[in-house]
């Protein structure tokens, strides 16, 4: 079986990363699908390793960019090598006056149909979210300010609010991040902070504290790599920064507090003497911390999995996520407006000109183009979303070409490089609930693609790659959860192929940043291959590309500069993840 793992390891490492757009991308998958139908013969549907090596390197072939694709990035390169060489200031000085008086023009033609563009174009401004109750049952009120207030369903909540459930009460509470919380009886929670960048809506920081009771919290779509939910009891943190559901309970009777986690993995903090004890608890598994003993803590297979409130808020997670997915997929179609098909999109793209003809400064253009490619994005996601993946291809190309122009320039303009990284960050948030079965999962291909296409520096590309990769590992593991294996597998191998393609590098330093990223990819896998082990009808290909992803993860790398604050992953022989962090 080693020998087995080797195998697909080298074909793996073997393959070059293709640059695929879009449209490539779905038709690689669309072939993969093809090949795993239950018309297809068994023997091209479970392979040797052999035939895995010679399918992926066919697949590799057949998805290389077009001819036009290729023709189009010349065409822009050719033009703006003309731009940049224009000849003498003389000839530059005169393209500059009829720009000037181009752009004038312009603007007059703008004035004299102003009313047709504004309704063209019109900015589509996104309602600012609240905290507030989703649901309430039975009797729930509110402390602030010393006073006792009714809770009531819809109503806002704020910093320094106590929640408190009485006998029969259960409360469920949406916070302002699309996070969830649901309350049990004789619970009392507090919000202690309620924070959201003004710049990068994403970067997000939910902070509550559990007094008394028990809490599930599902989080859906943290992206922002400084955004948080956090929730504390006596001093214990339980945090995470992406997707997880955890539930909490403060047990008064026998002093010990808990913290089950029942998808992905949450980071457990607990205070010893003058250092955080830190431990990953993933998927399955649940830590117990006892009062005054904090030395014992263990990681131990969860118990609870029959127990009537652990079901019920399992199952209103799942029909939850499609909640928020359909919520996005709504608030694409506003923010997209006017569509191509539409008899005033040309009136769109004349303004969108206009804009970048009057704009001189030379950051200031780059932001337009960066709002008129969020635009292009918005666009194909409205039409993916109806099922238009045809329509949807010329807006995904305009974006793909646009993100090629500022890439050049992002580099050298810190200034940029922020602005970009807040509007990406925007539009990662509304796709991040999208599976690959998913109608709009086309644009939110193109928006990784544009992601490491952005990267500047090779650090930051890995970065990027692992990022992306551990996303899609996610992914897959949802879709096996939801008996599709078929599209699973192909997910799982498309971040098998990235994950193994970067640990291939020998002469790679990474810096500190990476190597967690890493880590957190490593702990993802392991979270999947948990949730595959349980099921019976899982073939031998998906063990093995899981396998060979895990170990390709393990490897040892070497990290630059400060390893004071390196975090180090240990692994016994009880599927028990720990986190060591030195940090007084």
């Amino acid at each position: 079986m080693e020998k087995d793992f080797t195998k697909l390891e080298n074909a793996l490492r073997g393959l070059e990363k293709p640059v695929l757009s879009s449209e490539s991308r779905n038709r690689m998958r669309s072939d993969m699908l093809l090949r795993m139908n239950d018309s297809v013969p068994a023997e091209l549907k479970y392979p040797s390793l052999e035939r895995v090596k010679e399918y992926i390197k066919k697949v590799a072939r057949i998805t290389e960019p077009s001819p036009v694709f290729k023709a189009s990035i010349k065409e822009n390169v050719l033009a703006f090598v003309e731009r940049k060489h224009l000849g003498s200031n003389f000839i530059w000085g005169i393209a500059r006056s009829w720009q000037k008086v181009l752009a004038t023009f312009m603007v007059g033609v703008i004035s004299l149909s102003s009313f047709t563009v504004y309704f063209a174009d019109i900015p589509v401004a996104k309602a600012e979210k609240i905290t507030a109750f989703q649901d309430i049952y039975g009797d729930v009120e509110v402390l602030r300010d010393g006073k006792a207030i009714e809770a009531s369903k819809y109503m806002q909540l704020q910093e320094g609010d106590v929640i408190v459930t009485g006998e029969n009460g259960l409360a469920v509470i949406r916070y302002f991040d699309d996070s969830v919380s649901r309350l049990s009886p004789f619970t009392e929670l507090k919000m202690q902070r309620l924070y959201q960048d003004k710049k990068i809506k994403a970067k997000t920081k939910v902070e509550i504290e559990l007094m008394n009771g028990r809490v599930w919290n599902q989080v859906v779509n943290l992206v922002d790599e400084q955004a948080s939910f956090e929730v504390s009891v006596n001093n214990i943190k339980a945090r995470t920064s992406e997707k997880a559901s955890f539930d909490i309970s403060n047990k008064e009777f026998d002093r010990k507090v808990s913290v089950a986690v029942f998808e992905n993995k949450v980071e457990v903090s607990v205070p010893e003497k003058r250092k955080e004890n830190k431990q990953i608890v993933v998927e399955g598994y649940s830590v117990e911390v006892a009062e005054n003993a904090p030395t014992e803590n263990r990681i131990v297979m969860n118990n609870v999995e029959d127990e009537l409130w652990v079901q019920v808020n399992k199952a209103e997670d799942k029909q939850y996520k499609k909640v928020v997915d359909k919520e996005k997929e709504e608030e694409s179609k506003k923010e997209a407006g006017v569509l191509p098909a539409d008899a005033l999109y040309s009136a769109k793209k004349i303004n969108e000109s206009t804009k970048l003809l009057v704009t001189t400064d030379k950051t200031e253009k780059n932001k337009v183009k960066v709002d008129i490619a969020i635009k292009r994005l918005a666009e194909a996601s409205a039409l993916l979303a109806d099922g238009d993946k045809e329509g949807a291809a010329a807006p995904l190309d305009d974006f793909a070409k646009i993100v090629d122009e500022i890439s050049s320039e992002v580099e050298g303009s810190e200034e940029l490089r922020d602005y970009v990284k807040a509007a990406f960050a925007d539009k990662e948030k509304d796709l991040s609930t999208v599976l690959p079965d998913g109608n709009r999962y086309m644009a939110k291909e193109a928006l990784r693609d544009a992601r490491l296409r952005l990267a500047v520096t090779e650090e930051e590309k890995t970065e990027v790659s692992l990022k992306s990769a551990t996303e899609k590992v996610v992914e897959a593991k949802e879709l096996f959860e939801d008996e599709k294996q078929e599209h699973a597998q192909v997910t799982l191998l498309e971040a098998a192929q990235e994950i193994v393609t970067v640990s291939a590098d020998e002469n790679a330093i990474v810096d500190q940043k990476t190597l967690d990223q890493q880590q957190q990819a490593l702990s993802t896998v392991r979270v999947l291959k948990g949730a595959v082990e349980d099921k019976e009808d899982i073939n031998v290909e998906v063990q093995m590309i899981i396998d060979v992803t895990e170990e390709a993860l393990e490897k040892p790398v070497e990290v630059i500069p400060e390893m004071d604050s390196a975090v180090v992953i240990t692994i016994d022989e009880e599927p028990t993840v720990q986190l060591q962090a030195g940090q007084e």
